[in-house]
């Protein structure tokens, strides 16, 4: 139970950054974009987060491997500011 509790708590902070970024993505679409957003809930949106690879510095994107192409697409494209 205790370890239950713990992923809880560990995970909660990803879960409000994706939160975020499933709002602010809504903020940037176009109209012909909204129908396909309808359905998308935060549990869609990519862990992001800074970090380091391989010793270099930047910007982590680990998406869901359930996404599909075109949602991935999508939201580079919103994340790119449109």
């Amino acid at each position: 139970m205790a370890d239950q509790a713990e992923a809880m708590k560990s995970s909660a902070p990803s879960r409000h950054r994706r939160k975020w970024l499933l709002d602010a993505r809504k903020t940037v679409l176009a109209p012909d974009e909204e129908d396909f957003w309808k359905g998308i809930t935060a549990d869609m949106m990519s862990d992001e987060e800074d970090g380091s690879v391989d010793g270099v510095r930047g910007w982590i994107v680990r998406p869901p491997s359930f996404h599909s192409q075109e949602l991935a697409n999508l939201c580079a494209a919103l994340q790119a500011g449109g």
